[in-house]
């Protein structure tokens, strides 16, 4: 019986919603690759699950068939109990990542904003990302774009502006002021004219003013101001040195495991899945030939899974290096 080939990696275009306008760039930048971690999880999930149920197809199979060999006397009824066992590990398997699949959409959705009950369907497959930039591009950008990083360069331009201020305000300074005042005033009462005619009395006064204000600073000239205002500056540098410094690191890491994680999937590609899965539809021709036992067989289907998910592990561990070099370039919310 032939093992089915497993489906070529599809390209898979996951549409991750954006955050909303009100968070900060930081915070969108944090948010945005969590979601991506947990979509990647979703599909880790699902392409373990889907391998586990393509092998409960072919085993159900094969168990049909050692079934009818039992029947008529062929084999001994313990190969029909041996694979049977293996068919019921296989559907335990299954309901426990299938569930695994759920748990995972749920706290997607709880991420990106769904309510629990909102439909939620991920299609493709979790498939490695090819990276353009390189490790100088991304640290440039990274260096000019992270918003935690311009947060910090505004907090030494405000700290910078405020010993300004502070060297201001311990000088002597002048201010001049001039106004200019109309008002309509008189009486609830009536007068009489040189004609002898009634007429409210009332009249318009206009009034013009200035005046000249001196600051002269006394004794220390605003120096503990000044002092303190010079304090928070270099501790603001000193926070953004930090953040350069973090910035580094972390593209240099993110580049670093993702080189890793690609040569770790090359390795699967070609030197460990297709002869895992030729070794294992030897195996099943031979037994079917009455050349190798069952339990041969099963012992080295189980190797087969362990290798098919040994690769997903991979594969995944692929996918999140790619979204932490987004997100430690900045590039993570776009």
């Amino acid at each position: 019986m032939r093992l089915p080939m497993l489906p070529p990696r599809a390209r898979a275009r996951l549409t991750i919603l954006r955050p909303p306008t009100w968070l900060n760039g930081n915070r969108a930048r944090e948010l945005a690759a969590e979601v991506r971690m947990k979509a990647g999880e979703v599909l880790a999930a699902q392409q373990n699950l889907r391998i586990t149920e393509e092998l409960l197809g072919v085993n159900r199979e094969a168990l049909a068939l050692v079934a009818a060999r039992v029947r008529r006397g062929a084999i001994p009824p313990l190969e029909e109990h041996l694979e049977r066992v293996e068919v019921n590990r296989l559907e335990a398997s299954r309901e426990i990542l299938a569930s695994r699949v759920e748990v995972f959409l749920l706290q997607l959705k709880v991420l990106s904003g769904f309510a629990p009950e909102a439909p939620l369907v991920l299609k493709g497959e979790l498939t490695a990302p090819m990276v353009t930039r390189t490790r100088e591009g991304a640290l440039k950008e990274a260096l000019s774009g992270r918003p935690d990083l311009l947060a910090s360069r505004a907090e030494v331009a405000m700290a910078q502006a405020k010993v300004q201020k502070e060297q201001a305000e311990g000088r002597w300074d002048a201010s001049v002021n001039v106004g200019y005042m109309r008002q309509n005033f008189g009486f609830d009462l009536k007068g009489l004219t040189e004609r002898g005619e009634t007429r409210p009395i009332t009249d318009i006064f206009h009034y013009v003013g200035g005046g000249v204000t001196v600051m002269l600073p006394m004794r220390n000239r605003n120096q503990g101001n000044v002092a303190a205002a010079l304090a928070e500056t270099q501790a603001a540098e000193r926070r953004e040195a930090l953040a350069v410094l973090s910035v580094r690191q972390e593209v240099q890491a993110a580049f670093t495991q993702y080189e890793a994680a690609m040569r770790a999937l090359e390795i699967y590609g070609h030197g460990v899945r297709d002869l895992a899965r030729q070794n294992l539809e030897v195996m099943r021709k031979a037994n079917a030939l009455g050349r190798t036992s069952l339990l041969e067989v099963i012992a080295e289907q189980r190797r087969y899974i362990d290798i098919e998910m040994g690769y997903t592990e991979a594969l995944q561990h692929a996918y999140n290096t790619g979204v932490d070099m987004e997100r430690a370039v900045g590039t993570a919310s776009r």
